[in-house]
């Protein structure tokens, strides 16, 4: 059954798939900043256009307030006015009603003593592309000022032969630049380790922007431009969050479209390219070279971690780094160094539960010892971490964009949950008195199961925003989703009333049921995860212990102790997870030792 959410109900889940906006804006980093660069500023009086251009007007931070002498418009008297800034959404509305004594001498004949008005200004994040000169220098601002329909002012004073005069003065432009230094780009990640396929329908493809340092708390804008957006097509520009140093989005690969197209990053003048390479949807489903065997390596080496048997896998990504339990510790292992995430964060303790291919990790801490753990999320790579706290709730994955899914206990069951770094909303399952969201793709598909007149039933959200309920693999059985991949491929479990597994299966896009079945000579078989090219990690359980199995379309469930070189090296008992990148991390066993290892094909 698949359902279109209406923008009402699903106007908020969207942001599974997009990177977040910024919810502070541009009139905040505006009030924080210091003076304003006044580029060109047009007025209309009596027919008469007058214009001024390239003046620093000083303002003092934490205030929208800002007192103009002449002297810093270039005139040449030193009166000033008073203007009290209002914020009205992204507006800023100036009021001033200043008085002169004496009086402005305009010229022998002419006196100004009093002047009123409102000059509305539309505020507005810098685009990416953007990075204006103050003169000669760079800018250090992030909020551009543009003019709004409605403002005046009024002058009045004295004229010749001593008789009043009241003229109306219509602002027909203005344009300055204000608020907070910007940080610069520092990168632009897209997976480039595992193929890119087409499909006949439009599948998504997970990009991500660093910055050189945290946002402001408007945020800050990246540019995107696509060379061929019929191919792949990437949204003008999205927003890093104040206080975060990264941002995800999903580009949109066109239906049954190959070739490269190369995509452009630019924000504070810093610019980025890439070349994607599209794939026809063959190369993704002919199983690549999966009949070479697996090169063996410890993922990592017992001597940096300093003990034997002592490790787990929380999560891996496509560029070999992950997070790891050592002796109950969670850490972060980038390829070469372990990082104990207490020590990253400052925190007194860190439970991790998942990581996206660019860094971002969720999971719950505790800040102090003695305190209540908090859900939260973070970045590890491409910038400085900033833990981000998100309340009560229980995360289980975290999207590309940094959108977190998990699972809230109420008085009448489990509700499945999403942050979108705004709030905590519930994920719009409708009817259901309970829900769980247990797996998330890199492109955003949801997948969990939900209870509805006493049927506990799976589902997925597509990275359309489509609801669907998932078939059931057997009647008398609850499936039970375990991973789904960006291609909206999920690997499921067919479970009994006890929760033992007696099944597993990969649900095709069209639900389309393929049954892994179990090994001979085994007696159970449990899925770990799915890949993008469909390919799954799961683990045999026979009466004298496990092993690891990988399972492609062609080939079956396959024991991966038959694939590995040098053959005899290690003993599988564990596979754990396959990533788009065809490796394959397991546990195994050497000399009697249990560890972690990476198997990659050559």
């Amino acid at each position: 059954m698949s359902q279109r959410l209406s923008l009402g109900a699903f106007g908020a889940l969207a942001s599974l798939c997009l990177a977040p906006s910024a919810w502070a804006g541009a009139v905040e980093d505006f009030k924080k900043g210091t003076d304003v660069q006044l580029t060109a500023a047009a007025a209309v009086m009596d027919g008469q256009l007058y214009s001024l251009a390239g003046f620093r007007i000083p303002k003092a931070a934490d205030t929208l307030d800002i007192t103009v002498t002449g002297a810093d418009l270039g005139l040449n008297f030193s009166q000033s006015v008073h203007l009290t800034g209002v914020q009205t959404g992204n507006s800023i509305l100036w009021t001033f009603n200043q008085t002169f004594n004496p009086p402005i001498a305009v010229d022998g004949t002419t006196d100004v003593n009093h002047v009123s008005g409102l000059l509305i200004v539309n505020a507005t994040l810098l685009s990416g592309s953007n990075h204006p000169l103050c003169g000669f220098q760079p800018c250090l601002s992030d909020v551009l000022l543009t003019q709004s329909p409605g403002s005046w002012i009024l002058v009045e004073g004295e004229g010749a032969l001593g008789i009043d005069f009241s003229r109306l003065v219509m602002v027909d432009y203005f344009r300055g630049l204000g608020g907070i230094p910007q940080p610069g780009l520092a990168g632009f990640y897209v997976p480039g380790t595992a193929k890119v396929c087409s499909s006949s329908v439009t599948t998504y493809l997970p990009m991500t922007a660093f910055l050189t340092g945290f946002a402001p708390s408007g945020g800050t804008k990246v540019d995107f431009v696509s060379a061929y957006p019929k191919g792949l097509k990437v949204p003008p520009n999205i927003t890093v969050a104040g206080g975060q140093s990264s941002a995800s989005f999903k580009a949109a690969v066109g239906p049954d479209f190959t070739g490269q197209v190369n995509v452009v990053a630019s924000s504070a003048g810093s610019i980025f390219s890439r070349m994607v390479q599209i794939f026809p949807r063959a190369d993704c489903e002919d199983g690549g070279n999966r009949n070479d065997p697996f090169d063996v390596r410890a993922y990592v080496p017992d001597l940096l971690l300093g003990c034997i048997n002592c490790s787990e896998l929380t999560d891996l990504g496509i560029r070999g780094q992950g997070l790891i339990r050592v002796q109950g510790v969670d850490v972060y292992f980038n390829g070469s160094q372990l990082r104990r995430l207490s020590s990253v964060f400052d925190v007194a303790s860190v439970s991790a539960v998942d990581m996206t291919d660019s860094g971002l990790i969720t999971g719950s801490m505790v800040v102090h010892a003695g305190d209540a753990p908090v859900a939260f999320k973070a970045s590890l790579e491409g910038g400085p971490t900033a833990p981000f706290v998100l309340g009560a709730f229980t995360p289980t994955a975290i999207t590309a964009s940094g959108v977190v899914i998990g699972n809230h206990i109420s008085r009448t069951g489990s509700v499945a949950m999403y942050h979108d770094g705004r709030s905590l909303k519930e994920l719009p399952v409708s009817g259901a008195t309970s829900s769980q969201a247990l797996a998330v793709s890199e492109a955003g598909h949801v997948v969990g199961t939900y209870e509805r007149d006493g049927a506990v039933r799976a589902f997925l959200f597509t990275a359309e925003g489509v609801f669907r309920t998932l078939p059931l693999l057997s009647r008398a059985t609850t499936t039970v989703p375990v991973a789904v991949n960006n291609r909206g491929q999920v690997v499921a479990h067919s479970v009994d009333s006890s929760g033992a597994v007696l099944a597993a299966a990969v649900i095709d896009t069209d639900d389309t049921v393929h049954l892994l079945g179990v090994p001979s000579g085994f007696t159970g078989l449990s899925a770990t995860s799915i890949n993008a090219r469909g390919w799954v990690s799961a683990t045999a359980t026979s009466r004298t212990g496990t092993s690891g199995f990988l399972y492609t379309r062609e080939d079956g469930l396959v024991d991966l102790n038959r694939r590995l070189s040098p053959a005899g090296s290690v003993v599988v008992t564990d596979a754990l997870r396959v990533t788009d990148a065809d490796q394959v991390l397991v546990h195994a066993t050497a000399n009697g030792n249990r560890a972690l290892y990476l198997l990659t094909l050559p």
